[in-house]
């Protein structure tokens, strides 16, 4: 995820600009730590096929999440749940957020398409509680967006059958897709110790990964995915967060982007979809909500 951060159409222009500089800062300091949620899709390519992923914001932050109905997308608890929205809440006190499936995202001219939502989390969501080790940093890490209008022309994902992470072997192919940083690159000049810097962002970018195991125990929640692109295959990285991880070939979703390392290609521990408790989540909610899928 990112922390960046007629005269309707200005305020708009100015907000857009601000959020992109406040963005480019939070990059930079983003890669001063080890380990980071996880952001763009490394190593990949314009992504036209995944019409139903889009770009997430608040006002302060940026995410990628998954159509999985004309109205919900499922994204990642720790996207939106410990900021507070530029865009306000509603009236029970969730954060208002907008989505973009422009391929091309914020930097659509003359401007992106937006659609508002509300964003629910998981409330049993928090940071760290699962111990050491890189993914202890956060559980529970699901969460929907409830847009206000229907969007079934841009088709939709698919949750999974209920242990489908289980079954598969490792080395499975998966398709990843995302909207965070797409390749680093380096100031001129730059001396032998600088830290490569991310400068490219904000459009779907999508590749083929790997599926190396299913976490056990405390690691259960999570799938680990490999970020070789020395080997061809794609890397999460900063933005990414949120989005999907797709049965290769297919719209079923295994997982979402949840955390990854600070160079987005090593392993990815990503969160698994086909779980009795995030399922319950997402349908829960939609039900308190008078919806279904």
């Amino acid at each position: 995820m990112w922390y960046p951060g007629n005269s309707g159409n200005v305020l708009r222009y100015m907000r857009r600009h601000f959020m992109l500089l406040a963005v480019l800062c939070a990059l930079l300091a983003s890669l001063l730590a080890f380990s980071e949620p996880a952001g763009a899709i490394i190593g990949g390519r314009p992504d036209t096929t995944h019409t139903y992923v889009g770009l997430e914001d608040n006002g302060v932050v940026i995410c990628t999440g998954t159509l999985i109905s004309p109205r919900v997308l499922v994204t990642a608890a720790h996207c939106f749940s410990d900021t507070t929205s530029a865009l306000g809440t509603d009236g029970n006190g969730h954060p208002r957020v907008e989505v973009t499936f422009d391929q091309q995202g914020f930097f659509t001219q003359p401007s992106p398409t937006e659609h508002l939502g509300t964003y629910y989390f998981d409330p049993g969501f928090g940071f760290g509680l699962l111990g050491g080790g890189l993914p202890g940093f956060d559980t529970h890490d699901v969460a929907i967006i409830v847009l206000d209008d229907s969007l079934p022309s841009l088709g939709h994902a698919n949750l999974p059958a209920i242990g489908l992470a289980e079954t598969l072997p490792t080395g499975t192919n998966v398709d990843i897709s995302g909207y965070g940083v797409q390749h680093f690159g380096k100031p001129d000049p730059c001396d032998p110790s600088c830290k490569k810097q991310p400068d490219a962002f904000f459009t779907r970018f999508g590749a083929t990964s790997n599926l190396l195991s299913v976490g056990k125990g405390k690691l259960g929640e999570f799938v680990k995915i490999s970020g070789n692109t020395s080997q061809g295959k794609g890397g999460q990285c900063f933005g990414d967060s949120g989005g999907p991880i797709l049965l290769g070939g297919t719209r079923t979703l295994i997982a979402e982007t949840s955390f990854g390392h600070s160079n987005c290609t090593g392993v990815a521990y990503d969160y698994r979809l086909d779980t009795a408790e995030a399922q319950t989540f997402v349908l829960t909610t939609l039900a308190s909500l008078g919806l279904s899928l």
